[in-house]
């Protein structure tokens, strides 16, 4: 599995982006392993020599690859190779977790057509004052007194449902991903507060996540309330659009590697192994405490202009195949 140099495929079309991250990458002698950026677009995988990179040291072209485990041969844990002809990546990831999300990701683009490398955004550099707050608050956001500090502004409600959330990851998944996922939230949710409070974005910016996020909260009460009309795979894909719209408000603000970890979250909330987990019967009081909550917001916090919005422009899936009747939105 030693890795070839791959030339640039003629790839047709600008992609959007389905999935990225660090993976370590077998060098070309098969004994050193390097840290490199990766970008999965619909048909093609790039790696990039870090996630500041604004173009990729190569491109692979997905169409009639192979994905293998290379065990026998390289003695890597969580370790993969992908095999397009005489080419071959041999990559690890940080857990057989997230081996197992890139190896699916992967496998879903190998049926789509090649993509030309996507138009990359690096984070905006905002000054020696915002990057020190910015430490400040990444600090602050993991730490005991940050999360008291960041309670203390949020309202009662939101509270109660990450309250809810932590729990059924806590019961589901184990305390350490509740807390994995926990400080996520929060440092992401910090630094948005500092962005809008700093004046580099403002609250009309949030426009184009109005529609799949509402339209994500309806279809959950909906399916919370009438058991029947619950669509697990229509869920994941309105939370895996309210990703795609929140990743191109937020990309030009944050760094790479903040942007890696909210993408992972999105995936791991957004995954139908999570929502079924979610809607299992030994987790419905937990699940019916989301609901009530998220019922009360909608009922007391929601204007009637965005409940009139949704029953008008509701995102709804098509019956024969399975998208979606908004055909302004990429859903991987």
């Amino acid at each position: 599995f030693s890795p070839v140099k791959m030339a640039q495929p003629a790839v047709s079309k600008q992609a959007n982006i389905t999935k990225e991250g660090f993976l370590k990458r077998q060098g070309k002698r098969g004994v050193a392993w390097n840290l490199r950026y990766f970008i999965l677009t619909e048909g093609s995988l790039h790696y990039y020599k870090d996630q500041n990179s604004p173009a990729p040291s190569e491109t692979l072209e997905l169409k009639d690859a192979i994905i293998e485990n290379p065990t026998k041969l390289v003695k890597k844990k969580n370790s993969f190779s992908v095999q397009c002809g005489p080419n071959t990546l041999v990559l690890s990831a940080e857990s057989p977790e997230k081996t197992k999300l890139w190896v699916d990701a992967i496998t879903n683009s190998i049926v789509r057509p090649p993509c030309s490398p996507p138009q990359r955004v690096i984070a905006k550099k905002k000054g020696a004052v915002y990057s020190s707050q910015s430490a400040v608050t990444d600090k602050a956001a993991s730490s005991g007194i940050g999360k008291k500090i960041i309670r203390e502004f949020t309202p009662e409600t939101t509270l109660t449902l990450l309250d809810d959330l932590k729990k059924f990851i806590t019961e589901a998944y184990g305390p350490q991903k509740a807390k994995e996922v926990e400080n996520i939230i929060y440092k992401v949710a910090i630094k948005v507060a500092m962005l809008y409070k700093n004046k580099y974005i403002a609250v009309e910016e949030f426009g184009p996540t109005k529609r799949p996020v509402l339209s994500l909260w309806s279809c959950f009460l909906d399916g919370c309330e009438m058991k029947w009309t619950r669509d697990i795979d229509f869920l994941s894909q309105l939370i895996h659009m309210s990703h795609r719209s929140l990743d191109l408000l937020l990309r030009p603000h944050l760094s790479p590697r903040t942007m890696v970890k909210l993408n992972d979250l999105m995936e791991f909330i957004g995954s139908l192994q999570t929502l079924e987990t979610f809607f299992e019967e030994k987790y419905a009081p937990i699940t019916e405490n989301i609901a009530q909550t998220l019922r009360s917001m909608w009922d007391t916090e929601l204007s009637a202009e965005d409940k009139i919005s949704i029953l008008k422009n509701q995102i709804t899936p098509e019956v024969k195949t399975g998208r979606y009747t908004d055909p302004g939105m990429y859903v991987p």
